[in-house]
C-alpha cells in the first residue's frame, strides 16, 4: 500500500458497515468502511430495486415510437404486434443490469488493480461498483420521470449535454460523459480506487479515465458501424 494512500485512507472502526444511502452525502467515510468491511448482497438488492423502478417507467410507460422516429406502415404493424414482448423483455433485461454491470466492472477493476500493484479483493471492487451503480440508477429514474413529464425522447439523458444530441448519433456515447450523474460516478470511481484499492491519486484518476473514456469510445465506434 502506498504512503499517499495510507494518508488518504479514512479512519473507521472495524466492523462498521458501509451505507449505500449515506454514500450520497458521505462517500469518503463509506468507502473507508467498504475497504474494511465490503458488503454486496443488501446493497445489490437496493440497487436492483432502484433499477426496477427505472425499468418499469422505461418499459411500460415510455412511448417507444419517440425513440424509433418515423416508421413505415409495415414496420409499424410489426412493432405493434411485438410491442408487449418487447416491453416485457426490456424490463426483465434491465433488472439484470446491476448484477451483470457489477460483475463486469469489478472484473475490469480487479485486473487493473493487479497491473498497478493496488490492493483490493474482488469483493471490495464488486461492492464499489454496486455502490456507484446506485448513483447511476438514481440518475436513470430521475431522467425517466423528466422525459415522461416533458414528453421527450426517453433515450436521452436530459441532465447533461446529451439532450442536444440525437441518441443514434455516434457522438452521443462520447457526449454522455458530460452528464451530471456520469461525472458524479466518475469522481466516485476515482475516489473509490484511491481508498478501497489503495491507489495513488494520480493512478486512480488515470485508471478511471481509461475505463470510462474507453467504454465511451467503444460505444462510439459500435454506433458508427
Amino acid at each position: 500500500m502506498s504512503e499517499t494512500a495510507l494518508k488518504n485512507k479514512p479512519e473507521v472502526p472495524k466492523g462498521e458497515k458501509p451505507s449505500i444511502f449515506k454514500f450520497i452525502t458521505e462517500p469518503k467515510e463509506q468507502l473507508g468502511r467498504m475497504r474494511e468491511n465490503p458488503k454486496v448482497l443488501v446493497p445489490l438488492f437496493i440497487v436492483t430495486a432502484v433499477y426496477a423502478v427505472w425499468a418499469a417507467l422505461f418499459s411500460f410507460l415510455t412511448d417507444f415510437q419517440l425513440m424509433m422516429g418515423d416508421l413505415s406502415a409495415e414496420d409499424m404493424a410489426i412493432f405493434e404486434g411485438a410491442e408487449t414482448a418487447i416491453r416485457v423483455s426490456t424490463f426483465v433485461t434491465s433488472l439484470l443490469m446491476p448484477v451483470i454491470g457489477g460483475v463486469i466492472g469489478a472484473f475490469i477493476m480487479w485486473i487493473v488493480v493487479k497491473l498497478t500493484a493496488g490492493d483490493a479483493t474482488f469483493k471490495q471492487l464488486f461492492s464499489l461498483n454496486v455502490f456507484i451503480m446506485f448513483i447511476g440508477g438514481i440518475g436513470l429514474v430521475l431522467n425517466s420521470i423528466l422525459t415522461l413529464a416533458l414528453n421527450l425522447n426517453p433515450a436521452q439523458m436530459i441532465t447533461g449535454l446529451t439532450v442536444f444530441f440525437d441518441p443514434y448519433d455516434p457522438m452521443y456515447s462520447l457526449v454522455s460523459l458530460f452528464e451530471v450523474f456520469s461525472i458524479w460516478s466518475i469522481i466516485l470511481m476515482a475516489m473509490g480506487l484511491r481508498i478501497v484499492a489503495s491507489m495513488k491519486p494520480v493512478t486512480a484518476w488515470v485508471v478511471t479515465l481509461i475505463i470510462t473514456v474507453g467504454a465511451a469510445l467503444i460505444g462510439f465506434f459500435a454506433a458508427g458501424v
